[in-house]
């Protein structure tokens, strides 16, 4: 990204907070009638234009104000946001919720994804725990034809995963073999980051069948995050971005496609301990007029998944990390106390 002036990140950091307080765009005029920031409005006028010149900001329609893009709630996120801590108060009455409940992982998860829907006022989302991310066990390359091949992937979860490769050359048994071979020694006993990792070094049709088995790795993560549990879709049905009913289609849609959310959710990186996704990458991603901000729970169990926020991109982003940071540690120490008396 452009790197902007003191100036202009003030000026951004502004507009980002009053478009997300108001759902209206936000003038030049307005900022400097509101804030003492010490310059004319023609200055602050063509601060903005410069932050529009950039891609941080956008004109919609005939409105005289602008509004943050993706780009900019991005910089907002990464460069200007200031995160606070609930309040006692605040963590208190979440403790106390989890305390009535006992150890029961069911109810947790329910209250985790209420208390988080309750504080960021947005929709939560928690998925059912789970082992620890698949790992291979063992793969095979067996030659079903000269150019067709079989590969056969054992995960460590008990299940076997199948992939047809099609070649545009023949492939006699023994190279088959020795990929298999290879691979085994290379890649046995790996969750999807590392072996990913490791297949860079792999080079010709063992770098492809490397490739391949990633992904079923993947894709068997991803199904796994699947099974979600729901909680305050009434606060974004409330807000002012779906007044207009195709928008409630497109949050029906976003919550049914749970493959698309099971594939972010997988690819939360149990390291983090808070991500922002603003937007999609293109016009036709389901994601483009979404935030998600994601932490992963039951890090140093033998279980875990992922909590977290879903709203408009025009989420009250310092309150939804803080809320969702705080839930996922709540849950942690449960799960942890949970496996110490097993």
């Amino acid at each position: 990204m452009e790197s902007l002036s003191d100036r202009q990140r003030l000026i951004l950091k502004l507009v980002v907070a009053e478009y997300i307080a108001s759902a209206a765009p936000v003038g030049s005029a307005a900022l400097t009638a509101k804030y003492a920031l010490g310059l004319s409005p023609a200055t602050t006028r063509n601060e903005m234009a410069e932050l529009e010149a950039t891609g941080y900001i956008a004109h919609p329609h005939t409105s005289a104000g602008r509004v943050p893009t993706t780009k900019g709630y991005r910089y907002f996120v990464e460069s200007l946001m200031e995160e606070g801590d609930l309040s006692p108060g605040q963590q208190e009455a979440i403790r106390h919720q989890f305390q009535r409940v006992g150890l029961q992982p069911e109810r947790w998860l329910e209250l985790a994804a209420s208390a988080l829907a309750h504080f960021a006022q947005n929709a939560a989302l928690v998925t059912i725990p789970r082992p620890r991310r698949c790992v291979l066990k063992r793969l095979e390359v067996v030659t079903v034809h000269e150019r067709l091949l079989l590969l056969i992937v054992a995960l460590s979860d008990g299940t076997v995963q199948r992939r047809l490769l099609v070649r545009d050359r023949p492939v006699e048994p023994e190279q088959a073999q020795r990929i298999t071979n290879y691979l085994n020694a290379l890649l046995a006993g790996c969750a999807v980051r590392d072996l990913a990792r490791r297949a860079t070094t792999a080079s010709g049709l063992a770098h492809e069948v490397a490739n391949t088995t990633a992904d079923l790795l993947r894709e068997v993560d991803a199904r796994a995050f699947e099974d979600i549990r729901y909680a305050g879709i009434e606060h974004v049905l409330r807000q002012p971005e779906f007044e207009r009913a195709e928008r409630v289609r497109d949050l029906v849609s976003l919550l049914h496609g749970r493959r698309l959310l099971g594939q972010v959710l997988s690819s939360t990186d149990e390291q983090d301990e808070v991500r922002v996704i603003i937007g999609g990458n293109d016009e036709g991603d389901a994601l483009r007029d979404w935030s998600v901000v994601l932490a992963p729970y039951g890090r140093d169990g033998p279980v875990g998944g992922v909590l977290g926020v879903l709203g408009p991109t025009r989420m009250e982003y310092a309150r939804a990390v803080t809320g969702v940071r705080y839930v996922a540690r709540v849950v942690d120490g449960l799960i942890q106390e949970l496996y110490s008396r097993a």
